[in-house]
């Protein structure tokens, strides 16, 4: 049935208003064209067609108002025509002010109630140079429809410049209000119910988010922007090429395909490898959702955003990839009618938070261009709004013979900085050409790098090669750190706090109690010790004795700790309150019954090349391995590394078990650069409050922890995580998600 008068919005229309209303202050939902033209044009004929046209299309004379925080809309029977003509042929320059005032006529918003909702404008450069600019807003007028009342108005142009009479076709005046009549019935049908069955079962959640906001030292510590809100977006453009899209074209043809098909392929693909590696990667595609032949030739607001779920398999061929979603578009496509606003407030409610159900957008616009004027010769201009509303949304513009095809990439500046998606754009046109030339590889096999790239990742990011003092023992540059600064604090913990001369003279006492036992160059001691100054002190000590450190898991069974020691040859351990084991042939030392006055203990001389440490592997492939590391390793590790900068300012926590490898970082990273070595105590590292209490009350600037860890308190430990200087997370594989909610 067909409304005379006022009748509610149709469902495509409806979420552009919700969402207009929203950000009412932005063009997010301004489309157009501008047309070129070169040739002389007869203004009043044109004004007559484009009357006419008005009268033809009922979405040209919808009116819109609201009742009851409801839109509303009508099709008024006649229309002034919002066209304005701007005579610029005695402007000093003409073709740059006209791109100036149609520039900001394109990206000003338009008043939703009581006007119609598109303008056109025309700009008379010269006797035979014009430009047409047609804007409308996308609550009348889908991209399938730009093209229409542009062919329309031409061909009316031309059949009045003959001397013809157009004639109005009755049926196509009130198409818009007979499709408004068909969605709000498909609403209350089967084929909806079916239809939503059908994407509650190709999505049962929200995604996690594909794109994250990047960081630079300006940014680093800020919260996440709040990425709701609309900000204008930036744009790249590939120019992809005749001959380029022509290939891609053809090739798809082969594998009953379209462009549609290989260009969703081959992003899935992409920015699947380039971000978290999922294994199905949504994008929207915009489908024009006209179900029958008049629909099809009607101006109006049709078209809807299709989710297709792109499966990524690394190890499927290229080929394979787009078989695969050319068969799973179709399935889709019986369904466009569904809105997607309601699939999206379905899944939103299940996951209890707004999320996208997509981030990335495709949309492949090829145009025959067939619009002229006379014998005018016209030109296609894309223009865009300035807004997008999705984070990355990316148009292929192929209009006419005239000009080469391109993709443009309208991305939100907030998820991607312009060398980012500089880099995207060099990349993408390099795996567009494997591609091609070869699609039977897999995913995985095609390289995302070029030789320039590639150059610069292995090449330069390898150039690593960094002074640092590679013939000097640890001993003789803590004890320059000694000279240097003897006042400063060393070591700190939760009872005591040590000056590095403070440090270095217990040493020096447990230096001589050791060479009193017979421990010399070449020997090894095990610690038995926890994290705390006894641990400290006693690496010292074994190292002014030329001897290397063992530090063994005090929570190992006895029976690891017995193969350690036997297979590090230590015949020495170190402990404090109380005896830790008994080991044939090892003596244990209990540092809290050492005698306060010890023996003086001869230099003992250490060189950069003597092992330092003996660390062992956690044993998690099979029997653990010990790893002799010398002086100049750790040296090379803490002093002039490239990756940080430890400096005496720093406060480095010991946070790790003196067992694992990372310990080393952090106590030579604190004692070979003049900083102090913060000690966490075993029970404050398990309890999360406790922890970030701990860092923050005692100032530590640098923080090395498990992954395990990092997972598990990286909320809690957001308040001491901020005021650092580096954070070092390793030892398995880290959640992209984590690290970007810490960063």
């Amino acid at each position: 049935m067909i409304e005379p008068r006022c009748f509610s919005l149709s469902s495509t229309q409806q979420s552009v208003w919700f969402d207009q209303l929203l950000s009412p202050d932005t063009p997010s939902y301004n489309i157009g064209v501008t047309v070129q033209i070169d040739g002389a044009v007869d203004p009043a004929i044109f004004a007559a067609a484009l009357k006419w046209v008005i009268t033809q299309y009922d979405a040209l004379r919808l009116i819109f108002s609201e009742s009851e925080g409801q839109a509303q809309q009508q099709v008024v029977a006649a229309l002034e025509s919002p066209f304005t003509f701007h005579d610029l042929r005695a402007a000093p320059d003409a073709p740059a002010q006209a791109l100036a005032t149609l520039t900001q006529l394109n990206r000003t918003p338009f008043a939703l109630y009581g006007r119609p909702l598109w303008s056109m404008e025309w700009f008379q450069l010269s006797d035979t140079q014009a430009l047409w600019n047609a804007r409308y807003h996308h609550l009348i007028c889908d991209g399938t429809s730009v093209g229409l009342i542009g062919q329309a108005v031409s061909a009316t142009y031309n059949q009045m410049l003959r001397g013809e009479q157009p004639v109005i076709d009755p049926e196509l005046a009130q198409g818009y209000q007979a499709f408004v009549a068909k969605d709000r019935a498909y609403l209350g049908s089967a084929r909806y119910a079916k239809a939503r069955d059908y994407w509650l079962e190709q999505f049962s959640t929200l995604p996690a988010p594909l794109f994250q906001s990047p960081v630079s030292p300006a940014t680093q510590g800020q919260a996440q922007p709040n990425l709701t809100a609309p900000v204008p977006s930036a744009q790249a453009v590939w120019t992809l090429g005749a001959s380029r899209l022509e290939r891609l074209s053809q090739w798809a043809k082969t594998q009953g395909a379209t462009l549609s098909h290989c260009l969703s392929a081959l992003l899935a693909g992409y920015f699947s490898r380039m971000t978290d590696g999922r294994e199905q990667l949504v994008i929207g595609l915009p489908v024009h959702n006209r179900g029958d032949a008049l629909q099809k030739r009607t101006v109006g607001m049709f078209s809807s955003v299709l989710p297709l779920a792109v499966r990524v398999d690394g190890q499927a061929s290229f080929a394979e990839a787009v078989q695969r979603v050319a068969h799973q578009t179709p399935r889709s496509y019986r369904h466009q009618r569904y809105p997607l606003q309601d699939l999206h407030r379905e899944l939103r409610a299940r996951a209890g938070h707004p999320g996208q159900l997509f981030e990335l957008m495709l949309s492949v616009e090829q145009y025959p261009g067939d619009v002229n004027l006379g014998r005018a010769r016209c030109t296609l201009r894309t223009w865009h709004n300035g807004y997008e509303r999705y984070p990355l949304a990316i148009y292929l513009r192929d209009y006419e013979v005239q000009t080469e095809p391109f993709l443009e990439f309208n991305y939100d500046p907030r998820l991607f900085s312009t060398e980012q998606m500089s880099a995207h754009l060099k990349r993408l046109e390099h795996l567009t050409e494997q591609v091609l030339a070869d699609p039977s590889r897999a995913l995985m096999d095609y390289t995302l790098l070029d030789a320039t790239e590639q150059h610069r990742v292995i090449q330069d990011f390898n150039a690593t090669a960094w002074e640092y003092p590679a013939e000097t023992s640890l001993c003789a540059l803590f004890e320059a750190q000694v000279r240097l600064r003897p006042q400063a604090t060393a070591l700190q913990d939760d009872r005591q706090s040590l000056s590095y001369r403070q440090l270095d003279q217990r040493a020096e006492w447990l230096a001589g109690h050791l060479a009193a036992q017979g421990v010399k160059a070449g020997d090894k001691v095990a610690l038995y010790l926890g994290r705390g100054a006894g641990l400290i002190v006693s690496i010292l000590a074994i190292l002014k004795r030329g001897a290397a450190y063992v530090p063994v898991d005090r929570d190992a069974p006895a029976a690891h700790l017995a193969r350690v020691l036997a297979d590090s040859g230590s015949a020495w351990l170190l402990c404090e309150h109380g005896p830790a084991l008994s080991v044939a042939g090892v003596l244990t030392l209990d540092l809290d019954e050492l005698p306060s006055e010890a023996p003086p203990a001869p230099p003992q001389a250490s060189g950069a090349n003597d092992v330092a440490c003996v660390m062992y592997t956690s044993g998690s492939t099979g029997v653990p391995k010990g790893v002799q590391v010398p002086h100049r390793a750790i040296t090379r590790l803490v002093r002039n590394n490239g990756f940080a900068d430890f400096n005496a300012q720093d406060r480095i926590a010991l946070a790790a078990n003196p067992a694992f490898d990372a310990s080393t970082l952090e106590i030579w990273g604190a004692l070979l650069n003049g900083g102090c070595l913060v000690v966490c105590p075993r029970d404050t590292l398990l309890d999360a409050a406790r922890f970030n209490e701990h860092l923050l009350r005692h100032e530590v600037s640098v923080l090395w922890l498990t992954a395990g860890l990092f997972h598990q308190f990286a909320e809690p430990l957001a308040p001491a995580f901020a005021a650092l200087r580096y954070l070092m997370v390793g030892g398995d594989v880290l959640d992209p998600r984590r690290i970007a909610q810490v960063l």
